[in-house]
């Protein structure tokens, strides 16, 4: 049987790829909101019935969203502008790493529909709760609720208030899968899958509108050292009062001793 390949946005990239994938011998399965047929494709009903069933899942971003923030071009500049944020340009805190986070309203709306940015540092304390229990396929666990929290409570659209100190969870979670581990590199790569609810006050006032967002991504991980090499992780779906957003969040500082 032949090994499933799962694809998250089908458009101008996602399409080309979904067909030399399937051309290749490998059955695909993708989701894309816009898309209700492709040949070669069997499509799912939501990213979450993607990652159930493939083996891997390449994420295929959708052009005018969060990725515009994630253009390789780009990346020299953002990294430029993460050190100056923390005011270190060799870098953030020893043994420390810097998460680069771009929140988007989608769809427009509101004066503050615009691409807005934030940085994250995690220290080492924090991010080795990323280290996996037990090294091998297949292994889960939930991540450590202060260290979501702080990750987690950022994943709000950009509004006039943009204070999380003000922003309370009604819940959080975000869990790990390890889906490779290569005993010669001493390295393990993590699926990660989240979801939230949370109260955003808007002109510090109270209202009955709250965040409600759903996510993916990914993590490598230096087994060795508990040191991470790589982070990924997106909104698959997000709300605020009726409206729809997406944010991003990468990995763009390496600690100092790497």
């Amino acid at each position: 049987m032949s090994q499933t390949i799962g694809i998250l946005g089908l458009g101008l990239i996602g399409s080309v790829v979904a067909a030399r994938i399937g051309a290749a011998g490998y059955r695909v399965i993708g989701h894309d909101p816009a898309v209700l047929q492709l040949d070669g494709v069997v499509l799912a009903s939501c990213p979450s019935e993607v990652f159930a069933i493939s083996e891997s899942v390449i994420l295929c971003l959708p052009d005018g969203g969060v990725p515009v923030a994630f253009e390789e071009q780009r990346f020299r500049n953002t990294e430029q502008r993460t050190h100056q944020y923390f005011g270190k340009m060799a870098g953030v805190a020893k043994d420390s790493v810097a998460l680069h986070l771009v929140s988007r309203v989608l769809g427009g709306g509101g004066s503050w529909g615009g691409v807005v940015e934030n940085w994250i540092e995690l220290t080492f304390k924090e991010y080795a709760a990323f280290r996996p229990p037990v090294a091998k396929l297949g292994e889960r666990w939930r991540i450590k609720p202060e260290v979501s929290a702080k990750l987690l409570t950022h994943f709000y659209p950009s509004t006039e208030n943009n204070d999380v100190s003000k922003n309370v969870f009604d819940h959080q979670r975000l869990d790990a899968k390890v889906i490779a581990v290569d005993g010669e590199e001493e390295t393990a790569t993590l699926r990660l899958s989240g979801a939230l609810k949370m109260k955003h006050t808007f002109y510090n006032k109270d209202d009955s509108n709250v965040v409600q967002a759903e996510m993916v991504g990914f993590v490598q991980l230096d087994l060795s050292t508990s040191t991470i090499r790589e982070f990924g992780l997106i909104t698959t779906e997000a709300t605020y009062g009726g409206g729809k957003f997406a944010v991003g969040l990468r990995l763009v500082a390496l600690p100092k001793n790497q």
